[in-house]
């Protein structure tokens, strides 16, 4: 068994304590701005907000549930209004091509009443 002595001990836990209260910072940080953009969807006639931009730079947007085929039209029409063309889709991703570069948008149900788009490097603002 290894043996450790107490300053160490007290210096192993709050280097134990300071991780969980960093990790315990963020979390709350993300729940406040997943908020703010939950008010924003049901607090105005907004029907696609921008939630946050992720770790590997993509945009990530929200907007409330509805059925399949009208959540892929706004999403279509919002890329048309950014000037990207669609091509196609691929089960719940859907590709689009703009000045010969090619831009892929999953989507996926988020909470269970919200659609989130993952918008490939946030090249495009699909936002009210």
């Amino acid at each position: 068994m290894i043996k450790f002595g107490k300053s160490k001990l007290y210096g192993v836990l709050g280097f134990i304590l300071l991780i969980l209260l960093i990790v315990i910072l963020y979390v709350k940080d993300s729940e406040n701005k997943n908020l703010e953009a939950l008010q924003a969807l049901e607090n105005s006639d907004n029907s696609i907000v921008f939630l946050e931009k992720s770790p590997n730079g993509n945009g990530l947007y929200l907007s409330k549930e509805q059925s399949t085929d009208d959540q892929y039209a706004l999403l279509k029409k919002r890329m048309q209004r950014e000037g990207w063309v669609y091509l196609n889709q691929e089960g719940s991703s859907l590709f689009f091509e703009k000045d010969n570069r090619q831009l892929i948008v999953e989507t996926r149900i988020w909470k269970s009443n919200y659609i989130e788009y993952d918008v490939q490097n946030n090249e495009a603002n699909i936002a009210d």
